[in-house]
């Protein structure tokens, strides 16, 4: 019998099975047959065809011991000149092992071959269900000729998350200002410190101009011209770095821009070289800018480029803050509200007045040491403002 066949003894014992299996798969059209991975490896060496095959376990699960008996040779015939041929004794074959009995074996996983079920056809024009944000990735994702009312967009989005009470779109200048603050805040290695600076003598400077020349000078002009006299002398605020980042850029000027609050966001306007010009011209000139700002014509040559930023809040009720630095620029100073405090000079106690320092400098530019030395000198300035008029 060639190697692979089935037994005459195997074949009759699923006879009545196969038959039975037959009948199953014409009246399903579909055969299920259960067998374990081993069987079914031994079953592909064998090259015996599993459809044909029942097996012996439960629900005719086949296992690797039924196909052991699917393949046993037949006797070899020996030939011999006597009248009677001899036939040959066959060699027993070596035992199996023997096969522990048990309740019920654990089940192995099952080889389940069946027809996969159809998808189900995709709906024509489904309607999108809307989650928070989808309204805008559905409106960006649309071509740019179809347009999507606002109310309609609004009214999606309210309906979508029962927290939103409505949908503000960013102006320009919101935007603007957004992505450089974003960026300034990955691109710097930004440090703030904050240094108490007495401005007492200064205050009474400023009562007596007003008074004489009958003007109106904010402390704006002499914060200008003090970071400008600082800058002028403290070269590497000064400095900014190159495009490739592996080289400084010095100035000569020693501008300083100042930010203005808009009804729209901020604005930072340029005072430039204001350590060579007057009290006066400088106040004359925030005076200029602040109306340009409030009506948002702000020119070019009012943005140009500054070694560091001013940011004032004399009036707000803030002390301390941490300023972001308006790129490329290598440090940004805030300057808080005024406030008082008692202070032993002599034999007596008197009131002071005082504000607070808020520097943020880029550390890729300004050492710790360098901003030091600045704050210090315009502590010193401002606790003595003979220098600045």
């Amino acid at each position: 019998m060639p190697e692979g066949a089935l037994s005459p003894a195997f074949s009759a014992a699923n006879t009545e099975a196969v038959a039975a299996r037959t009948a199953v798969i014409a009246a399903t059209g579909a055969p299920r047959v259960r067998m374990t991975p081993l069987a079914k490896r031994m079953a592909d060496d064998m090259g015996i065809s599993i459809e044909s095959m029942f097996g012996g376990g439960l629900r005719s699960r086949i296992f690797s011991y039924d196909l052991s008996c699917a393949a046993v040779p037949e006797p070899e015939v020996v030939a011999e000149p006597e009248p009677e041929p001899e036939i040959m004794a066959v060699p027993e074959p070596e035992p199996e092992p023997e096969i522990m009995a048990e309740p019920e074996p654990e089940p192995e996983p099952e080889i389940v071959v069946a027809e996969p079920e159809p998808e189900p056809e995709p709906e024509a024009n489904p309607e999108p269900a809307y989650e928070p944000g989808a309204i805008f990735r559905q409106k960006q994702a649309a071509p740019a000729t179809e347009s999507i009312d606002k109310d309609a967009m609004v009214a999606a989005v309210i309906a979508a998350d029962e927290n939103v009470a409505g949908v503000i779109r960013m102006n320009d200048a919101r935007r603007r200002i957004s992505s450089k603050t974003v960026q300034s805040s990955i691109k710097t290695a930004a440090v703030t410190q904050h240094v108490e600076t007495e401005i007492t003598e200064l205050l009474a400077l400023q009562r007596r101009l007003n008074a004489e020349k009958g003007t109106s000078i904010p402390l704006k002009a002499f914060y200008i011209k003090a970071a400008a006299m600082c800058v002028r002398e403290k070269e590497r605020f000064r400095m900014r770095l190159a495009d490739a980042e592996d080289a400084y850029l010095l100035t000569e000027s020693a501008n300083i821009g100042l930010q203005f609050d808009t009804r729209d966001g901020t604005v930072v306007s340029a005072f430039q070289d204001a350590d060579k010009k007057t009290i006066e011209e400088i106040a004359l000139e925030i005076s200029m800018l602040a109306e340009k700002a409030k009506r948002l014509e702000t020119a070019d040559e009012d943005q140009a480029v500054c070694a560091i930023s001013l940011i004032d809040k004399s009036d707000s009720g803030v002390c301390s803050f941490t300023p972001i630095i308006n790129q490329p620029e290598s440090a940004i100073l805030g300057i808080g509200s005024i406030y008082t405090r008692l202070v032993m000079t002599g034999n007596s106690i008197e009131n002071r007045q005082f504000v607070m320092q808020s520097l943020t400098f880029d550390h890729r530019i300004v050492n710790g040491s360098e901003a030091d030395d600045f704050q210090s000198r315009l502590t010193e300035i401002l606790g003595d403002p003979g220098s600045l008029v």
